[in-house]
């Protein structure tokens, strides 16, 4: 029902007060942008086969009025029951608009796009039943419409395609995917109909999901990764500050460092030329490409230019790439609100965009990104990393004694295995990290720079006094040709097919075991210290901001709580270290 009258109002707001043990939940919004001006037009509210359209922001000429702004206020009791379950598809996005309208965050939330990537972290989207590929690899996508289409076959996708036409026709848009954006600017009549349907798929997505779920004894571990998309979502609308006056004074001294370097190649080239155009570098420097690879082999050979376009570059990127994006992804306090993605890698660990806060380089003179960062008053950043967690997880899989043995009496196992095996440690380096992905001569070969002989000669070395690993890589490929997948060991599912080769069954077993452990220690942290606030999840570290009052018992119980898993035979260790900023921080 479109609940564009004021007796509609009440009617609906008389049937949603009922104690009713969940609420299926959409909003149409006027961008994607919550932090930075982005509102919520409409909110779609339903149960069962009742459901509500009551829109707020509406622009299109020649449909009713929107209901008074002040009527979404009276909303706010029914979205923050707590004994309520709120279903959604990527119902993250939907909070965050809600809470920036003044919402409280939702206790229970059920998000059937987790169950969806859950069922099948292999979800490909294909053009004219062709799988798509981006950079490689396979395209994933986890939309309402198109799963709907998929599994329940009703052509849902078809209804949205003809409300994106009706936007493009009217020119309230210049191309598909901004008209699906645009959605506000027609009247409610016409949106309310697809509104309402996005509720009513959302629901029997749900019921479609659910035995599926029980089926494949996901549906236990579905509920705690609900638990820890809210914790996620909290992290994003907490944000982390920057220092806006230090991301300026960096980015005046990156003009100086590339004027600087832009006038010391022209002097050594004998003419002005550009450091960011691939084909004059190639002409400078005698070479086909100017890769990064490229320039550090003409660097071991001592030429200077290649050393200058080199650095030129990193000083461009830190730039364009870091300082000017933050300034522009920066609400109005200041804070800058990533987005964490749960779905966006096939192992359950979380990703992140607009903008990528797990990609920031480690910290040197010209990187020092993580600087800008300042923890809140009262409050330092804290940084948990695991030591060598994917090699612990990997030797109590492997069960491979030996290397247990280094890590229980805490040895410098790169040099003892380098001594064990006569090779160079770097080379034994490698090996301990590569081993456990199943690393093979060639790759190892190309890292090492060696000939392919006498990576093999290594390799054998290695699996002769490490056997454990090999086993464990033939045991964990056998698996998954057999069955078709693999379980983590929380019950989460690895699944293979022709994309997904099954010798890399290992290394998804050892690095999903690491993304599940850090779900779980996640999880645990935020129901036992809430005091501390998660800023972002990189890999096997967590940041933090945790209050200084207090701050020595709060290290403590993080101490604890990450290094109690009890489901591996040996023991996780955790490095801390804190500051007032990010990228200053110090050993605790």
């Amino acid at each position: 029902m479109l609940v564009n009258t004021l007796s509609k109002f009440e009617e609906a707001l008389g049937f949603l007060s009922q104690p009713l043990p969940y609420l299926v939940v959409d909003l149409e919004t006027t961008g994607l942008r919550p932090y930075h001006g982005d509102l919520i037009c409409g909110v779609v509210i339903g149960y069962g086969d009742t459901r509500f359209y009551f829109p707020f922001r509406h622009e299109g000429e020649g449909g009713s009025t929107n209901l008074p702004i002040e009527y979404l206020e009276r909303l706010k009791p029914i979205l923050s029951r707590p004994d309520t379950a709120y279903i959604g598809w990527n119902y993250k996005f939907d909070i965050q608009f809600l809470v920036a309208e003044g919402f409280l965050l939702p206790s229970k939330i059920e998000d059937i796009m987790l169950a969806a990537h859950l069922m099948n972290e292999n979800e490909y989207v294909l053009k004219e039943g062709k799988v798509q590929f981006i950079a490689g690899k396979p395209k994933v996508g986890y939309q309402l419409k198109r799963l709907s289409d998929k599994y329940l076959r009703n052509g849902s996708s078809l209804e949205e395609q003809m409300l994106i036409d009706k936007i493009l026709e009217r020119g309230l848009a210049s191309t598909p995917k901004k008209a699906k954006g645009a959605m506000w600017k027609l009247p409610a009549e016409d949106v309310a109909p697809y509104a309402l349907d996005d509720v009513r798929l959302t629901e029997a997505m749900r019921d479609f999901y659910t035995p599926h779920l029980k089926n494949w004894k996901l549906y236990d571990l579905w509920l705690e990764v609900n638990k820890y998309c809210l914790i996620t979502a909290k992290a994003e609308i907490n944000g982390m500050s920057v220092d806006v006056d230090l991301i300026k004074e960096y980015m005046t001294e990156t003009e100086g460092k590339m004027s600087e370097l832009q006038e010391q190649l022209n002097d050594l080239a004998g003419y002005s030329i550009n450091p960011n155009s691939p084909k004059q570098i190639c002409n400078l420097l005698g070479t086909e490409s100017s890769n990064k690879e490229n320039l550090e082999i003409l660097m071991e050979k001592g030429d200077e230019r290649a050393r200058i376009v080199s650095e030129y570059r990193q000083w461009s990127k830190i730039s364009g790439t870091y300082y000017q994006k933050y300034l522009e992804h920066m609400d109005n306090d200041c804070k800058i609100h990533t987005s964490l993605h749960l779905t966006g890698t096939v192992s359950g660990r979380l990703s992140s965009s607009n903008p990528n806060l797990q990609a920031i380089p480690r910290k040197t003179d010209v990187y020092k990104v993580k600087d800008i960062f300042v923890a809140l008053p009262g409050h330092y950043f804290v940084q948990a990393d695991y030591s060598q967690a994917e090699m612990r997880i990997g030797t109590s899989y492997a069960n491979e004694e030996r290397m247990r043995d280094k890590i229980m009496r805490g040895a410098d196992m790169h040099t003892e295995t380098a001594e064990e095996l006569g090779i160079p440690r770097d080379a034994a380096k490698r090996l301990n990290f590569g081993v456990i992905y199943g690393i093979g001569k060639v790759s190892l070969a190309k890292q090492l720079k060696i000939p392919e002989k006498l990576a093999a000669q290594y390799l054998n070395k290695y699996h002769a006094m490490y056997p454990g690993f090999r086993q464990l890589n033939k045991k964990c490929e056998a698996m998954a040709e057999q069955r078709g997948y693999i379980r983590m060991w929380t019950g989460r599912v690895r699944r293979y097919d022709n994309y997904n080769p099954t010798h890399k069954a290992m290394s998804n077993l050892i690095q999903g075991g690491v993304a599940e452990m850090m779900r779980v220690v996640i999880t645990k942290l935020d129901e036992e210290i809430p005091e501390i606030k998660m800023c972002l999840q990189v890999h096997d570290s967590i940041v933090f901001q945790v209050p200084i009052d207090g701050f020595d018992e709060y290290m403590k119980h993080i101490r604890r709580i990450m290094e109690d898993i009890p489901s591996f035979d040996v023991p996780m260790k955790v490095d801390l270290e804190y500051g007032e900023r990010w990228g200053r921080t110090r050993k605790y």
